[in-house]
């Protein structure tokens, strides 16, 4: 509370009046000095000696065995003592409150980010922790959480937080959406029970700012898909559908669920990637690719993607253009094959 009472008063001119009047007293503390002791204390002989005790008497260092021996010399020193070290205590206070007030700010996410090809996670949910992590595993890319909580959900190297509506605006443009590489939007629990409606404002706010942005997005009904594909969503993953299907799987064939970790997973075995086909894979056939791919590159090819979408085993014969990209397993990133984005 003290904090934010000071805050009032406590601004960057106030620091800088401070400041210039600490430099006043001292240098006009030393120019007294030089001029009441110059004539019969060869210590405080020369300004630049005097203006050093001053300083040094200021900040309670002490100059030796070289003080003021005429009265007016000394009273000088009492002056500077009771009003340049108060002065110099107010600065220093108001130095060390104004970075305090600063990081409080920032744990509550009160002030705009400036960042560079960030991943935005628009809302929060229990997946959030979970992602970030994910996300570390494979990238140092920059990451600002936008959501509506009083306190940083997340504590983390390279993690920002802005407090805020992810379906606004003005949310929007403190957490620096203009400048975001990839944007992860969750079911939005912050503001109460998760709900789809919120998803697909926050979508079509995103994509209004930031069309060139990559939305990965969560949805809860399977039925909203079809409204996030309008709003300009990229990807959609209908989280109820899912797991009841992944389940449903499961039950009939024991270990889908246990494959589809090991894959999605970073850091777990082989993973997913979606990559731009090598130039000396253009032109061959699904069926020719596979063991090419597999012998030259150590990568399994399972799908291709294309403006449609993903096509996984498509026919052995359909041909693999410079227009599509492919869907790989592999125990690594493929060098030089980053994301494809469309």
């Amino acid at each position: 509370m003290l904090l934010l009472r000071l805050r009032k008063y406590l601004t960057s001119s106030t620091l800088l009046l401070l400041a210039a009047v600490t430099v006043a007293v001292v240098v006009s503390g030393g120019l007294l000095a030089y001029h009441a002791e110059r004539a019969s204390n060869p210590g405080l002989a020369t300004v630049s000696d005097a203006i050093w005790w001053a300083v040094v008497t200021v900040t309670t260092v002490g100059y030796g065995d070289r003080t003021p021996i005429t009265a007016p010399g000394r009273s000088v020193g009492v002056v500077l003592m009771i009003f340049g070290i108060g002065f110099l205590g107010l600065f220093t206070a108001t130095v060390a409150s104004l970075f305090i007030d600063r990081m409080m700010r920032e744990g509550r996410g009160l002030s705009p980010v400036r960042a560079q090809g960030h991943t935005l996670i628009c809302g929060w949910n229990d997946k959030g922790s979970l992602i970030i992590n994910q996300l570390r595993e494979e990238t140092d890319r920059p990451i600002v959480i936008l959501a509506d909580l009083e306190e940083r959900p997340y504590t983390g190297s390279g993690v920002q937080f802005v407090r805020g509506r992810p379906y606004t605006e003005e949310g929007l443009r403190k957490a620096d959406v203009e400048h975001a590489g990839a944007a992860i939007v969750l079911a939005d629990a912050s503001e109460g029970p998760p709900a789809d409606p919120r998803t697909v404002l926050t979508v079509l706010a995103v994509e209004s700012i930031r069309p060139s942005v990559y939305t990965c997005v969560e949805v809860l009904d399977k039925g909203n898909v079809e409204h996030l594909r309008r709003a300009g969503a990229n990807e959609i993953l209908p989280t109820n559908a899912l797991v009841g299907c992944l389940l449903a799987r499961a039950s009939l064939n024991p270990g889908i669920i246990d494959a589809i970790n090991d894959v999605a997973a970073a850091g777990s075995g082989a993973e997913v990637y979606v990559i731009s086909p090598p130039a000396d894979a253009t032109g061959k056939t699904f069926d020719q690719a596979i063991p090419f791919l597999r012998e030259r590159y150590g990568q399994i090819l399972i799908g291709l993607r294309a403006a449609g979408g993903v096509e996984v085993c498509p026919p052995g014969d359909r041909a693999i253009g410079s227009d599509v990209q492919l869907v790989v397993l592999a125990l690594e990133p493929p060098a030089g094959t980053p994301p494809a984005r469309s």
